[in-house]
């Protein structure tokens, strides 16, 4: 009986004519004995133990990131509410005391104590995100710059006009509902 090598794969041909120290028939004799010990050596039992055992591990380290998800979502609401009721009493009480005071000294206030307030945001914000979580972060920096926006837009708004009671109830209500 007559025994033939025979290559037609291109990749293969080529790993042999660079490797030319090694016999082709002895590699292939080698890696034959090693599927053969892999294939004879396995028990199929192990395997579903293994499997069973990784799929557990999923299963508890998916429960656990849900967990933590969770525990940083709540941590950011209520962080984002405490801030958002303390910006808002600070607004109120800088309104309230400047009602006494022209036009002119309360813009640069209210457009001051607004600026800070944003940037108090921001950074609560990257204090409370995980870093990587790349989308998320993306997300919430569009939504603080539309409302940062938006802020600035009513900010300038309530500067150009006569600043009285109303407008400071309008201008402090926009900006809650906003928050």
């Amino acid at each position: 009986m007559k025994y033939e090598i025979k290559f037609n794969n291109q990749k293969v041909w080529e790993f042999f004519e660079k490797h030319k120290e090694l016999n082709v028939e002895n590699t292939n004799i080698v890696f034959v004995e090693i599927l053969e010990m892999l294939m004879n050596h396995t028990n199929p039992s192990l395997n579903n133990e293994l499997a069973s055992k990784l799929l557990q591990n999923m299963q508890s380290m998916n429960s656990q990131i849900q967990l933590i998800n969770s525990s940083i979502e709540n941590q950011f609401t209520t962080k984002l509410l405490e801030f958002k009721k303390e910006s808002i009493e600070d607004i109120k009480l800088l309104l309230n005391k400047s009602t006494t005071d022209t036009s002119e000294k309360i813009s640069p206030l209210i457009k001051q104590y607004s600026e800070s307030m944003l940037d108090k945001t921001q950074i609560l914000i990257s204090d409370l995100l995980p870093k990587s979580n790349l989308s998320l972060s993306k997300e919430i920096s569009s939504l603080v710059k539309t409302f940062q926006t938006d802020i600035s837009k009513d900010t300038e708004k309530l500067i150009q006009t006569s600043i009285n009671q109303d407008s400071m109830h309008s201008f402090i209500e926009n900006i809650d509902r906003k928050f």
